[in-house]
């Protein structure tokens, strides 16, 4: 009896049936997430080197500050670790760049406060990328969340 050829190549059928790849595995859109992010740390310490002293730095204030730097270090390393894990499976490319600009502006935020300069912008930029990035979260269809809640009939 005669067989019919494969119309995939046996390397292409491979690579379609494979997971991408594992937790630390580092693919593409992972890399760009950690040279985005360190990048607006580089850019934010550049622009902060210049603030001028003008800011009040009484020992309340200076808690206070250290106190919202270290909460919002938190809330960034949830949300990169939530990154980190969803560029583990496959993301469009104009997602995975909306994904890392957020956590960029974030990053850049968060390191204005830990450096206590420009306070008036660094909110801005904190709080803009968290809601860009959980505005993407709601638009991406792809990801492990959307597909655990179809496997229960809510979507």
């Amino acid at each position: 009896m005669l067989q019919r050829p494969d119309p995939q190549p046996p390397d292409a059928k491979a690579e379609n049936e494979t997971p991408r790849s594992g937790f630390w595995a580092p693919t593409r859109e992972r890399l760009a997430l950690a040279a985005g992010c360190a990048l607006a740390v580089a850019a934010a310490t550049f622009a902060s080197s210049g603030a001028s002293g003008a800011v009040d730095r009484s020992a309340e204030f200076a808690l206070l500050i250290g106190a919202l730097a270290l909460f919002k270090t938190v809330i960034l390393i949830a949300a990169c670790t939530i990154l980190w894990w969803r560029f583990g499976e496959t993301v469009s490319p104009a997602l995975a760049a909306g994904y890392v600009l957020a956590a960029a502006a974030s990053v850049a935020g968060a390191t204005l406060v830990w450096n206590m300069a420009h306070l008036g912008a660094a909110p801005f930029l904190f709080d803009g990328g968290l809601l860009f990035f959980l505005l993407l979260v709601l638009r991406d269809n792809g990801g492990p969340w959307t597909s655990a809640s179809r496997s229960r009939g809510r979507a």
